[in-house]
């Protein structure tokens, strides 16, 4: 009977082939469909010696068509291309926003800012183009609000889109895993989990679009999938994936979420990480930087400046000082840490001598501490007082005794007093442009008379470190009493004509900053600017209410416009980027780093595009159903099975004619 068997293994074997050959040609369109293979082995049969025969042929078992390579490869770029598609999308909605292609953009704001600031320092006293500089910084301030307000908006998108990639995520790893159990039962039971397998490892490819993974197969054909040292995927369980925004930055986790965190650096998932994390937070960063510099630059001189009027006679932060733990250097203001910068307050009486008084400045103590500090020493000068405003400074000329105000204007008292001599009066005027706090002490070496006698004048100067150099300059009988006598820096001396006696001397401090530490920006006293980072920018409230608050001279004296002329130089000095960029090429660097930053991704991008490509096509070529192949499959089978027929209609004549003998 061995002979009906081979035969019926042989038929088997035919139609077997058949139907793995009909089933690749109907599966030739369907995504991830891996080509069968139907392979057949001869079977051996019983006897021993010469009388051994076979049994036929038997197909061993059903193969699935796939290149390992190919498809680890594939899957790494699928990770890769999905985290730049990711980034790409990103980093275009920013440069949209940043490098915005019209007149409000932010460089047009700044320009606009700088030259009628330029312009209205050629006409002081013109209040329509006061109320434009207060406008245009209003319009700066606004597009620093707009495009911190857009960052932040795109952040928050960032949150929402992490979501929805992890419930996908979750879905296939959810899905992976049951298919895992249903192959490891299949491959138990001895049958081909071949279909099951081609949805696994598509869902697979459509992961890797997602996140990062290694895999790993087990000898039952159970999968793992490895994230970040985290298994999304353990034999026939999944760990579920969470994300939660801590301190603005994403962290995602998996199953244990005090244990399992993950660092994800590639998928889409990794892409959203990386923009919220860096970029983002890189270009918020540098609009902050630039917002901030650009506020404490022209705090600087603003609040060391005077209105028209003159000097004040009250003035109130904007800022509270209330916090009891952070120190005042870390308040955001740029206020550097230590504890001996000066802060020169001038104070004039009722007929216009002015007394400076230098009052120095501790930022290595809390904001609560510092403003009760400044109260105190504010309130040991004479003239003005100090009170505590809900944490907010507030200085007033003394209401007690009439006539007094203040500023921190003045560089130098124009009004020294002598030593001895009360008819000397001497004058000190000019413009300090020393770049250190220097002390001078002028002294006349004779006895003489102003203007009539030749006197020699021996000035010494010191520095803060208490170096000290002198100098001279010579009063001769040619000397018109009253005119300048240049002493160096910008500084002149002016005296009357009258006697002067040997060793008198005349005593003054030049300030290069009445404001070492920039405490005043800090304070939000007498500012132009306020806020803080892009977000909080904004004109001084009081600047909007009473725009002839602004601070735009040096001296009490009308028409004096060189506090606007030093603010509108700071449009050309590199005060960004630690001295090597104005607030236009800072920003223009920004918009620069946006675009090339853009185009980077997008090289890579289209690399990985490409690559993905590639080797989709060589996975196609190797898992692919060939339909010419497949019609020499079912020929060979049909030729199998004919042959097979004829064999069994030999095979059972033979046994016809056995039995007629029998």
């Amino acid at each position: 009977m061995s002979g009906f068997t081979i035969g019926i293994n042989a038929l088997r074997t035919a139609l077997q082939r058949m139907n793995v050959a009909g089933h690749n040609i109907a599966n030739v369109h369907t995504p991830g469909y891996h080509s069968r293979k139907a392979n057949q082995i001869p079977v051996h049969g019983g006897g021993g010696g010469a009388q051994f025969d076979g049994m036929g042929v038997d197909i061993s078992y059903i193969s699935r068509a796939r290149d390992v390579l190919i498809d680890e490869g594939l899957l790494r770029h699928r990770q890769e291309a999905g985290y730049y598609s990711q980034l790409e999308r990103i980093i275009r909605h920013v440069e949209t926003m940043i490098n915005e292609p019209s007149d409000s953009a932010m460089s047009e704001r700044l320009s606009d800012l700088f030259s009628t600031m330029q312009r209205w320092a050629g006409e002081p006293d013109d209040p329509t183009l006061q109320q434009a500089v207060i406008n245009k910084a209003d319009a700066v301030s606004g597009m620093f609000n707009h495009m911190d307000r857009e960052l932040v908006y795109l952040r928050d998108n960032l949150f929402s889109a992490a979501e929805d990639t992890i419930n996908e995520i979750n879905r296939l790893t959810r899905s992976i895993a049951s298919l895992n159990e249903d192959i490891k039962s299949t491959y138990a039971a001895g049958r081909s989990a071949a279909g099951l397998e081609d949805e696994r490892d598509q869902m697979i490819h459509n992961l890797a679009e997602l996140v990062n993974f290694s895999t790993h197969e087990t000898a039952e054909g159970v999968k793992s999938i490895n994230s970040g040292g985290v298994m999304l995927v353990s034999d026939v369980t999944n760990n579920e994936l969470t994300v939660v925004e801590q301190d603005g930055v994403l962290r995602i986790f998996a199953g244990d979420r005090i244990k399992n965190e993950i660092a994800v650096p590639g998928g889409r998932l990794g892409g959203i990480s990386t923009a919220h994390k860096e970029i983002i937070t890189k270009y918020m960063d540098s609009l902050d930087e630039l917002a901030n510099g650009l506020r404490r630059q022209l705090n600087l001189i603003h609040t060391t400046g005077l209105v028209q009027g003159g000097r004040f006679t009250e003035l109130e932060g904007g800022n509270p000082f209330t916090s009891e733990e952070s120190m005042v250097h870390e308040l955001g203001y740029d206020v550097p840490e230590g504890q001996d910068f000066l802060l020169i307050i001038n104070v004039e009486d009722a007929h216009g001598n002015i007394t400076p008084h230098e009052l120095e400045i501790d930022t290595d103590q809390s904001a609560r501490d510092f403003l009760d500090d400044i109260i105190d020493r504010i309130n040991d000068i004479n003239g003005v007082k100090a009170i505590d405003n809900e944490g907010r400074l507030r200085i007033e000329a003394d209401p007690d005794n009439g006539g007094y105000a203040f500023g921190f204007a003045t560089p130098f008292n124009p009004f020294p007093d002598p030593s001895t001599s009360t008819e000397l009066k001497p004058e000190i005027f000019g413009e300090f442009t020393g770049n250190e706090n220097l002390r001078y002490t002028v002294s006349f070496g004779g006895d003489g008379t102003v203007g009539e006698d030749n006197l020699q004048m021996q000035i010494e100067v010191e520095d803060p470190q208490g170096n000290t150099r002198t100098f001279t300059r010579t009063v001769d009988e040619n000397y018109v009493p009253g005119t300048a006598i240049h002493i160096e820096q910008g500084l002149r001396l002016s005296l009357e004509g009258v006697p002067v006696e040997e060793g008198e001397e005349i005593q003054f401090a030049a300030y290069a900053t009445m404001d070492e530490a920039g405490i005043l920006d800090a304070l939000g006293i007498n500012t132009f600017l306020s806020g803080q980072g892009a977000a909080g920018l904004g004109v001084s409230r009081r600047l909007k209410e009473e725009p002839a608050m602004f601070a735009t001279s040096m001296r009490p004296v009308t028409g004096d416009n060189k506090n606007l002329l030093k603010i509108a130089d700071l449009n050309e000095e590199r005060l960004m980027s630690r001295g090597t960029a104005t607030f236009h090429e800072y920003y223009n660097n920004l918009v620069t780093d946006v675009g090339a930053m853009h185009q980077s991704i997008q090289n890579t991008l289209r690399s990985e595009e490409d690559l993905v490509k590639e080797l989709s096509n060589q996975r196609e070529s190797v898992i692919g159903v060939n339909m010419e192949e497949q019609l020499v499959e079912i020929m060979q089978s049909k030729n199998l099975y004919q042959g097979a027929m004829r064999y069994i209609t030999v095979v059972t004549g033979y046994f016809d004619e056995l039995a007629a003998l029998i």
